[in-house]
């Protein structure tokens, strides 16, 4: 049985290989074509503070601050090479930290006080997570009351799906990583106390589960 520790240092090594390559190729088609929708998914208002979780080379932010006028976007990636990129195209658009920020960290240890953001997004990243539960548990943390949760993942509520997550498994040689149905996804966020506001298929093979932080 694989260990926890040794999953997590071959995913850290295989998203700091990937950094070099992650903004070209078909994949970015879909990347940069799942951030524009996921940016209209929700009203993101003058003051909105957002977070990008798994923000990998830092586009959503990128793209977030540059056509919205939001108060701040943080991304947040475990990948040092992610990281650097994104750092790296911050600094050639000229925008100050106190816009765009981007931190190396852990998706289940987020270094931010209660209640501080007002929308976080989760882009492609989820099944990644080897403990989802203590993840969407800091989400809720970190978010404001009423502030919404964006995730989109694949999911496998059919045969065709079920079919590409195993091409997906496959192909990136990731065994470990798990999809989810639509029902397990919206029960996980339920009994952490979030209200589910929609789920809506994208491009056929992911989800967007958007839902709202409801701690009173």
């Amino acid at each position: 049985m694989i260990k926890s520790a040794d999953i997590e240092i071959k995913t850290r090594n295989q998203f700091d290989n990937w950094a070099h390559t992650y903004d070209g190729g078909i994949w970015n088609l879909y990347f940069e074509t799942a951030i524009k929708h996921s940016l209209n998914i929700v009203e993101l208002k003058k003051n909105s503070v957002i977070l990008d979780l798994g923000c990998g080379t830092g586009e959503l932010g990128l793209t977030a601050v540059q056509g919205n006028k939001i108060k701040k976007a943080v991304g947040i990636d475990f990948s040092f090479e992610m990281i650097k990129k994104a750092s790296s195209k911050q600094r050639q658009n000229n925008i100050p930290l106190e816009k765009l920020e981007y931190i190396i960290g852990k998706a289940n240890e987020i270094k931010f006080p209660d209640s501080y953001f007002d929308v976080v997004f989760c882009l492609n990243s989820f099944h990644h997570y080897l403990n989802p539960n203590n993840v969407i548990s800091e989400i809720h943390r970190v978010l404001k009351n009423d502030g919404f949760f964006v995730l989109l993942d694949p999911f496998i509520d059919n045969y065709l799906r079920k079919g590409w997550g195993f091409f997906l498994k496959k192909i990136f040689k990731e065994e470990h990583v798990i999809y989810y149905t639509r029902e397990s996804i919206k029960h996980m966020l339920e009994y952490k106390k979030f209200e589910v506001i929609k789920q809506q298929s994208f491009l056929y093979f992911t989800l967007f589960t958007v839902s709202q932080n409801v701690k009173k």
